[in-house]
This record gives structure tokens, C-alpha cells and sequence, in this order.
């Protein structure tokens, strides 16, 4: 099985409803879990995550899971995310108890958190700490760093008010952290979420959808420029086939434009 996009909007809109799910998101989630334990090409991010939703969700309308209903591999996947995360978050808690003033924590354990209110839903092998308020010397830029390993620092560069108003701050294993809201997640990931297997678009469109749920879109789209240009969220909504379904009204002139420069741009890449 490809995983397609409606898998992915299916498994985003169970999974933003999963501790108050509807009448019919049980039958749905159960169907989707079938679907990913069948197909061990399913990322390991999906199945942790679809997981997620068949156990909440059962919890939640208080309904045990169906005799016979076992799916391994995602809980497997479920298992195995919480015991990396859980390494990761003390390697953070440890660095970053080091720093006074606010630091930023970026990449797929502050999304988890900042999307899905947990530290263990998303894979996260990696993650990069900003410092706003230090001094950041010679640290490099910080970048998504989704799928690398280790902890390192980064660099706000130009955008450290950006990054301050765009953030919340957490505790993370007793020590408070800020991680960036579901907007700036949104702008961040924009230019990097093309293949909907891939986390960057799992990220992407669970954070561009509960943007549009808290009414917080225009400002992801108002941050992207800011940010580089190939952070767009429309370009990459519509691209991704997401649009219509975050309710996004796109003109058709400004399709063809959107059309054209994805067009010129795979050809200077080619």
C-alpha cells in the first residue's frame, strides 16, 4: 500500500480528535491501523502515531479495543518512539539546564509536544536548542534537523524575535523550555514536506491543520516569507492536495502562478 494523502489527512483529523473523538473516528481509526500493520513500508512515525489514536480514542469514549485486535507493529512502533524520546528528552533536560534565559527547542520532539500536547508521538532521534537570549558566538544557524541524531545548538540568527513571539514555553523533565507553536512549525516546514510518507509532511500538515482549527493560518503564512523562500504553506497545501480539505480558498490566477513556479523551480533544479 502507497501511503497516500487521504491516509494522511485521515490519520491528522483522528489524531487532533483523539481525546474526543466522534461517533464513527473508532471504525475509522481501527480501519487505518489495519491498513499501516499490513504494510511494513508504513514509517514508523504513522503506525507510532496511529497508535496514538486507536488507544486514546478507546480510552477516551470508553470502549475497550476489540477482541483479536493486537496490531504489533504499531505498537511496536508506539514502544519504540517513547523509548527514544525519552533518551532524548534527558539529554535535552541536562543541556539546556545549563543556560539561563529562554531556549528554543526545535525539530520532531517540539512538534510532538507543541502538535499533539506529548513528548512521545513522533519519532525524534535529534533535536536542536536555540538560546534567545545568550550571547550564540560562532553556533550555526539552526535548521529543522528532524532526522539527525544527538543534541546540538544553533544560532536564531536574524530571527530571534520571531522565533520568542512564536513560541510557548514547557517543562521538559523539570526544566522549562520554549517549543514553537503550531504556526511556526507550519512556516518551518513548508519547504520541505513533499513527500507525504515523509515526516516533515506528517509534521506539516498536522501543524498547518491545527492552525487552521485555532484560527492562527494567516500567520503562518504571514512568518514564511520571513523565513526563506521556499518556506510557503499554500504552495505546499496545494501540492500536497491538502487545500480544499484546511478549507483554503486559492484563486485559479493564483494556481497557475503557484503551478508555474513549482514548474520553473524543478527545472533550474534539474
Amino acid at each position: 500500500m502507497a501511503l497516500e494523502t487521504k491516509h494522511l489527512t485521515t490519520l491528522v483529523e483522528l489524531s487532533q480528535r483523539r481525546r474526543a473523538p466522534q461517533s464513527a473516528d473508532l471504525q475509522r481509526g481501527l480501519h487505518l491501523a489495519r491498513l499501516f500493520e499490513a504494510d511494513p513500508t508504513v514509517p514508523i512515525a504513522h503506525r507510532s502515531l496511529a497508535w496514538h489514536v486507536i488507544t486514546d480514542s478507546h480510552t477516551a469514549a470508553g470502549w475497550p479495543m476489540p477482541n483479536g485486535e493486537r496490531f504489533p507493529s504499531c505498537c511496536g512502533a508506539a514502544a519504540s518512539t517513547k523509548h527514544g524520546c525519552a533518551l532524548l528528552v534527558h539529554d535535552i533536560a541536562e543541556q539546556a539546564h545549563a543556560v539561563e534565559g529562554p531556549v528554543l527547542l526545535l525539530g520532531a520532539l517540539a512538534a510532538s509536544r507543541s502538535v499533539f500536547g506529548g513528548w512521545d508521538v513522533l519519532p525524534a532521534a535529534g533535536a536542536f536548542l536555540v538560546p534567545l537570549d545568550a550571547d550564540t558566538g560562532d553556533l550555526p544557524p539552526a535548521t529543522l534537523y528532524h532526522r539527525s541524531v544527538g543534541v546540538k545548538w544553533g544560532a536564531p540568527g536574524a530571527h530571534r524575535e520571531l522565533l520568542l513571539k512564536h513560541s510557548i514555553p514547557v517543562e521538559l523533565a523539570g526544566v522549562e523550555v520554549l517549543v514553537p507553536t503550531p504556526e511556526l512549525i507550519t512556516a518551518r516546514t513548508a519547504g520541505c514536506a513533499n513527500d507525504p510518507a515523509g515526516l516533515e509532511c506528517l509534521i506539516f500538515v498536522n501543524a498547518a491543520h491545527a492552525s487552521v482549527l485555532a484560527g492562527t493560518w494567516r500567520r503562518a503564512v504571514a512568518i514564511a516569507p520571513r523565513l526563506g523562500p521556499k518556506n510557503t504553506p499554500i504552495e505546499t497545501a496545494i501540492h500536497l492536495g491538502v487545500d480544499g480539505w484546511l478549507g483554503l480558498q486559492v484563486s485559479a490566477p493564483r494556481r497557475a502562478v503557484i503551478a508555474l513556479r513549482r514548474l520553473l523551480s524543478r527545472g533550474r533544479a534539474a
